[in-house]
């Protein structure tokens, strides 16, 4: 079995999948958008834990927020009692945006479960569910990227 094609080719395919919808929201690179949801889902966060979770550096960090405070989905606020430091938070049309790339995420996923087939549906829900596990038992490094949990 040849991994490394495997593995390249496989590269090629998931590229093709995320490359779509993040794009197209709202004018939002892929990393603006990861770096929304992050600050969504940690209900906050300081620049230099940004760069640190996205491994970026802080000139990378400040032109990302820039642009998604110019957009005004980020506001970033003084650390009481601590004027050097600040914290960013989502606004409440960054929070929209977030929900709505969440909505737009689970359409596209129940679009390709029906083109899929149940049999083939099922199958690709196994093996993504696997491939979760071994992430998590730490077989593999996990990507930075946070899941929103809107219930």
């Amino acid at each position: 079995m040849d991994t490394q094609s495997m593995a390249r080719e496989m590269l090629e395919s998931l590229s093709q999948l995320v490359r779509g919808p993040i794009r197209d929201l709202r004018g939002l690179s892929g990393g603006e958008m990861g770096m929304l949801v992050y600050l969504e889902v940690q209900k906050g966060a300081a620049p230099t834990e940004l760069g640190r979770f996205f491994g970026i550096s802080s000139a990378r960090v400040t032109n990302a927020l820039n642009s998604l405070e110019k957009k005004g989905f980020v506001l970033r606020q003084p650390v009481p009692g601590d004027r050097r430091r600040v914290r960013v938070n989502v606004t409440d049309a960054g929070r929209t945006v977030v929900q709505e790339q969440v909505s737009c995420t689970l359409q596209n996923i129940t679009r390709l479960m029906n083109a899929l087939g149940e049999n083939d549906a099922k199958e690709f829900l196994r093996l993504t569910k696997r491939v979760a596990q071994l992430y998590n038992d730490g077989v593999v490094a996990r990507p930075p990227v946070p899941v929103p949990d809107f219930d």
